[in-house]
């Protein structure tokens, strides 16, 4: 199941872009008409890897309690499927190294050749943050096994 999906959350049966639910959850989404977020925090609040935040301790976010070792998005941003989707991180995508099944990066030359700082530094933090999501991951099942072993 994808996060965010805007067909299955903000559509109708019929396929017609729901605004009500798209402004309850802030779209982002720059290829659709805007509308005016009146946004349920709610509908947001999930962990997306946004790094340790010691300084959100006992913090609350519309009366639910903040976990700083796995805090939420900031909810006034918006829904996170338009800043996954958009024209820029679209163009992207050719440019990342697929990951092998040992960990490595396969031969991008598209990367290789390219001499472009904001391509080069935007597929950096990509691969930074996709390795820090699969180390998360890695964390998660380790506790799962751990549990389960007790």
């Amino acid at each position: 199941m994808r996060l965010f999906d805007c067909d299955r959350e903000c559509r109708d049966g019929h396929g017609e872009l729901l605004d009500e639910q798209r402004a309850r959850r802030g779209c982002t989404r720059l290829d659709l008409e805007a509308v005016h977020w009146l946004i349920e925090p709610r509908l947001l609040l999930r962990y997306l890897g946004r790094a340790p935040n010691p300084g959100l301790e006992g913090e609350r976010v519309s009366g639910y309690p903040v976990d700083w070792k796995r805090p939420w998005e900031d909810v006034t941003d918006g829904c996170p499927r338009g800043w996954i989707d958009n024209p820029f991180t679209l163009a992207l995508r050719p440019f990342i190294p697929r990951r092998t099944s040992t960990g490595a990066r396969d031969t991008n030359y598209r990367l290789e050749r390219c001499d472009d700082w904001l391509i080069l530094d935007a597929v950096d933090t990509f691969i930074h943050e996709q390795e820090r999501c699969l180390a998360e991951i890695d964390e998660q099942r380790h506790d799962l096994a751990t549990q389960r072993d007790r």
